[in-house]
């Protein structure tokens, strides 16, 4: 549940766009906050195209088609990969 958390705060702090300039990296930093409050590692996401484009892709669903799971999933796998390192 706290995972799911983190990731809904990023994607709804994207989502309003408070921001001209740095609202991925102040979600990104909302995100990790909820995680590392509730004992998870912060993650980070890789700038590698693939996992960029997954994140975008995501993302995108989130803010458009209102399907969180997607980004939950991709930001639950994330954490996981941590927690295995």
């Amino acid at each position: 549940m706290p995972v799911e958390y983190a990731a809904l705060l990023h994607e709804k702090f994207v989502t309003i766009h408070p921001f001209i300039d740095g609202d991925g990296r102040t979600a990104r930093l909302l995100m990790n906050f909820a995680l590392t409050r509730n004992g998870y590692p912060p993650i980070i996401v890789k700038a590698d195209p693939t996992a960029r484009l997954k994140y975008n892709r995501t993302l995108e669903a989130a803010q458009v088609d209102r399907n969180i799971v997607p980004f939950t999933d991709f930001i639950t796998e994330l954490v996981i990969e941590k927690l295995e390192k």
